[in-house]
């Protein structure tokens, strides 16, 4: 790996300054720039950004396209300095927090938090839920990719005129189950379904969206993580509004 002298400390000195940039647009005219707007929005919007941004930088690196995985890393970093602003983080607290956990491996650090969240959501997947079905063929499906990670197939009630749905093979609920106990290998293969599908489906070149919902408050209807594309037209900033579904602890 290139390395300069003092990489480490560039390289934190440079997020500290662009942090300070961006917290100084905090409460100012959102039409003043692209920044003081995503503050002006909030948390969710920014959050929702940050997502996406992390999807893109997954893509490049499964491609193996290193000018991309630069590309899309700064700008996955801007959008997090962005959601520390919105959040009233300071870059110091991060650090604090880095040198915590320095000189410790990745498996103590993982085995000393707390297990309720992930046996909490454990006891919470439904094995009988229709992706789980299709993943055993249980259920039939329109494929349009597979690898050994993860399954994409077109949605049977499309809400665009392209429609394509992205599961993982694992048993895992939302993002943050897959973030917090996929391993790497599952974790690549799935965003690298999302861009195969996305391929197959024709829409690399006009544009397309993704979406995972998370939870009642977005949508989420089905209790295996999923990833919607959705293209063929332009579908507009935002997505309308649509009933609530039902509490899944009622």
């Amino acid at each position: 790996m290139k390395t300069g002298p003092k990489d480490g400390e560039i390289s934190a000195g440079v997020l500290e300054r662009l942090f300070a940039v961006i917290d100084g647009r905090r409460g100012t005219d959102p039409s003043e720039s692209y920044t003081s707007q995503l503050l002006a929005e909030g948390t969710d919007r920014i959050a929702q950004k940050l997502g996406e941004e992390a999807v893109e930088t997954v893509i490049a690196g499964t491609k193996g396209d290193r000018a991309a995985v630069i590309s899309e890393s700064a700008d996955l970093l801007y959008h997090l300095l962005v959601l520390w602003a919105a959040s009233g983080i300071a870059p110091d607290e991060v650090w604090a927090e880095l040198a915590r956990r320095e000189g410790r491996s990745g498996l103590d650090e993982k085995n000393s938090r707390s297990r309720s969240t992930v046996k909490e959501a454990d006891m919470a997947y439904d094995d009988d839920n229709v992706f789980a079905k299709i993943i055993r063929g249980e259920l039939p499906c329109n494929k349009i990719h597979e690898n050994d990670h993860a399954l994409s197939f077109h949605d049977i009630a499309p809400q665009a005129p392209v429609h394509g749905l992205v599961i993982p093979k694992g048993r895992y609920i939302s993002m943050a189950d897959f973030a917090a106990n996929a391993s790497a290998d599952e974790q690549a293969g799935l965003f690298r379904a999302v861009g195969e599908a996305a391929k197959a489906l024709g829409l690399v070149e006009s544009g397309y969206r993704v979406i995972s919902n998370h939870g009642r408050h977005a949508h989420q209807e089905v209790m295996h993580l999923h990833f919607h594309i959705m293209g063929g037209r332009p579908l507009g900033p935002m997505l309308e509004g649509g009933p609530m579904p039902p509490s899944h602890r009622d």
